[in-house]
């Protein structure tokens, strides 16, 4: 069971999920296993010079919990795709091969629950092929808030899953073209810049509701969905009047025929945010939620192989979801990887119970461990 504590420090100590109850600096919520020792205030006992995160998968499976880990976060899968709104994304992160002399390029996946299913699932794939997100979503019937990656085209085929695209990246576009045609350029963001108006206009009646009561998300999502009907889709409809002029007056392979390239053809994905009040205007969500991923590799740099990057989504899957349930995830999988070793040693265990181990129902019976951490 000691090794089973020291574990569960060691795993939390390495992923971040924001602002723990401990003292940190941003860098320190990031650090490889190999600095853990010099954290005095973790308690994190001293971490051998080579283990590396798949290290820590093998010893947890030599306690046989890593199974049930695993199993766990299938559970919290099943609840994402249960909701009606799910947000990804991606990130590319190295990973090393010994049949080649570089590191080859693998990924991690985001897949974020709606107010009703708060989960945020990390996957990992050894490449950016479309099998990834295909496996994850294959039986989901949704919105699916996402990039306009080409891979997901297939996800929306059937018509089973519709496409919400995000403004945030279609903005991107513009802000890049002011070089080249800076008057266009600053017109097409002055029209976003007043449909991000209408979301903080809305935004500041927020106090009036408690998310956690769904009446009061239901409410909410109403307000929302009325506030854009009446001032969003306006905006919209003179803004694509707009690019349909603006697209005859420029090169269509100059910066800012490329934006308008992106967004006209995408105009309906991009538009069906409009849809209803659940949906966000940009994928926002899931990119916040990957922020762990990519500030943390600038310090360990890359995977050992591909089993130490399945290992990290299980355990990036936790501690993200900790955060969207507002949940200290040092207190939660401390308490949670050695529940699950006694219960293994005494009765074993059913996904009933695992179920009730997820960050939700956990933390209601462990209110001390709350943090008012919003996702």
């Amino acid at each position: 069971m000691c090794m089973i504590t020291e574990v569960a420090d060691a795993v939390v100590a390495t992923l971040n999920t924001g602002s723990f109850s401990r003292p940190f600096t941003a860098r320190r919520c990031y650090l490889p296993l190999l600095e853990l020792p010099e954290l005095k205030d973790l308690h994190v006992s001293v971490v051998p010079r080579g283990v590396t995160i798949a290290n820590i998968g093998r010893e947890v499976n030599q306690h046989e919990v890593q199974i049930d880990v695993a199993v766990q976060k299938r559970v919290g899968e099943e609840r994402v795709r249960s909701s009606h709104v799910i947000w990804t994304d991606d990130t590319p992160v190295k990973v090393l091969d010994p049949a080649l002399p570089h590191c080859r390029t693998g990924r991690f996946w985001v897949y974020c629950g709606d107010g009703c299913n708060p989960y945020s699932i990390y996957e990992y794939t050894a490449s950016r092929k479309r099998d990834g997100p295909v496996r994850f979503l294959e039986s989901y019937r949704g919105y699916l808030q996402a990039d306009a990656f080409s891979g997901y085209d297939g996800i929306y085929a059937d018509g089973q899953v519709r496409q919400v695209l995000c403004w945030a990246h279609a903005r991107r576009k513009f802000f890049d073209a002011q070089t080249s045609k800076p008057e266009e350029a600053q017109v097409a963001l002055a029209y976003v810049g007043r449909l991000y108006r209408v979301e903080r206009e809305v935004k500041q009646h927020t106090g009036q509701f408690d998310f956690g009561n769904p009446a009061d998300r239901e409410r909410w999502h109403a307000l929302r969905w009325k506030r854009r009907r009446e001032s969003s889709l306006p905006i919209l409809d003179q803004f694509h009047a707009w690019l349909e002029g603006a697209r005859h007056r420029v090169l269509p392979k100059s910066p800012m025929g490329q934006a308008i390239g992106y967004v006209l053809p995408r105009w309906e994905g991009l538009k069906r945010y409009c849809e209803e009040g659940e949906l966000s205007i940009d994928n926002n969500l899931a990119e916040r939620t990957l922020r762990a991923c990519a500030i943390g590799r600038k310090n360990w740099t890359f995977l050992g192989n591909d089993h130490g990057g399945r290992v990290a989504a299980i355990l990036y899957s936790f501690t993200a979801s900790c955060k969207a349930n507002q949940a200290e995830p040092f207190a939660y999988l401390r308490d949670v990887i050695q529940r699950m070793a006694e219960l293994r040693n005494t009765e074993g265990h059913s996904q009933t119970t695992l179920t009730s181990l997820l960050p939700d129902l956990w933390l209601k019976s462990n209110p001390n461990a709350y943090r008012p951490w919003s996702r």
